[in-house]
């Protein structure tokens, strides 16, 4: 049986869109931005995957046709010391008035109270030599020198990247249980939002799934679910018309579409487990790119 109704789902995702508007606002138009775009679908020392690649190619297609100045690596290309170069080679270029965005598609994991995501050469065997972390992917690319920095994530456990002491998870551990009152979750929701308290954050993240969950991947749509949802945000997700698509409302649309059609069970046989996207709080709600 379902956890709860659609229209209580789609009442607590309505609300908290709402509650994000109010409480944050775009940021101006940067300088400069830059993408860092990998997809692992194939591993040296750990199980491959299939769609990874190519939903990053996707990815680079869409953000270079946006105008952003894209780097794509793709399973071998994706080593952990190419990751490190591809950031030391922006920190060259850019200052506090460009933006960097990085997405990952690939592998994820959740180990020791910690969560980590795969370069080609990561290997679980050794996770703290080979592997990126919460606190070592926040360090890399805060080591850009960008002025604001957006890490999305295709990955399973990948909202470990969000709820942990760097960033506030906006959607509650228990946003996505049974409720008597879907209230009670906008309420957390909202709580959340306001717990923010540094004024200057410019560090955030858009997750696939929570820190306890897997994200798919399936043949029917050709891509991993949450990416297959991603690409379509420039043509639907301009939900205040102001002619661009910001985290909030990518963050907004994609949790939608997946609870719609993956969690109701759309690719019936496909799926074993819900889940559901995660976001950062933030003062300023980051630009992605132009809506279509």
């Amino acid at each position: 049986m379902k956890r709860k109704i659609s229209a209580e789902r789609i009442f607590i995702l309505i609300t908290t869109a709402i509650l994000s508007f109010t409480l944050s606002c775009s940021e101006p138009d940067p300088a400069e931005t830059y993408a860092l775009v990998y997809g692992l679908a194939d591993y040296l020392y750990i199980s491959d995957l299939n769609l990874t690649d190519d939903d990053a190619e996707a990815v680079a297609d869409l953000l270079e046709a946006k105008g952003w100045d894209v780097t794509l690596r793709l399973s071998s290309e994706a080593t952990l010391a190419q990751i490190e170069a591809d950031i030391s080679e922006l920190s060259a270029v850019m200052d506090d008035n460009d933006r960097l965005l990085f997405y990952y598609s690939g592998h994820g994991v959740s180990y020791n109270d910690n969560y980590w995501i795969f370069p080609y050469d990561g290997n679980t065997a050794d996770l703290y030599s080979t592997s990126i972390n919460t606190s070592i992917l926040k360090a890399m690319i805060e080591s850009s020198g960008a002025g604001l920095m957006t890490v999305i994530l295709d990955s399973c456990n990948s909202g470990g990247f969000v709820d942990s002491n760097i960033t506030v998870d906006t959607v509650a551990d228990n946003y996505f249980k049974s409720y008597s009152s879907g209230i009670s979750a906008v309420n957390e929701s909202f709580s959340l939002y306001l717990s923010v308290s540094d004024a200057d954050q410019k560090y955030t993240v858009l997750s696939a799934a929570g820190a306890g969950e897997e994200s798919y991947e399936t043949s029917t749509i050709g891509h991993g679910v949450f990416t297959y949802f991603l690409l379509q945000t420039p043509s639907y997700a301009d939900y205040n018309r102001d002619g661009y698509i910001t985290l909030t409302e990518a963050f907004y649309y994609t949790a939608y579409y997946i609870d719609t059609y993956w969690n109701d069970d759309e690719y019936e046989g496909e799926n074993d487990l819900d889940y559901y996207p995660h976001v950062s709080a933030f003062p300023v709600d980051p630009l992605l790119f132009e809506a279509d």
